[in-house]
């Protein structure tokens, strides 16, 4: 009963719709690239391949916020 239970997790876990609506609300804003581990690396990377709203919109955010994008917008 188990086996059968794991395996449908397992395949699960592999499925894109899955990272897609996945909340990463745990996760910093902006990672340091010196603290972000490899799984934490990897699971970002899986979720913004997958179309994962949460993850556009931080990356959109970050992006409009920094200081090398707000001089080249006027801001």
């Amino acid at each position: 009963l188990v086996k059968p239970c794991c395996k449908e997790f397992l395949d699960a876990a592999k499925d894109d719709h899955v990272y897609c609506h996945v909340s990463i609300e745990n996760f910093a804003s902006v990672p340091l690239l010196w603290l972000t581990r490899e799984k934490e690396s990897w699971f970002l990377k899986r979720c913004r391949e997958s179309g994962n709203s949460e993850i556009a919109y931080r990356e959109g955010m970050v992006q409009c916020f920094s200081s090398s994008s707000t001089v080249k917008l006027g801001l």
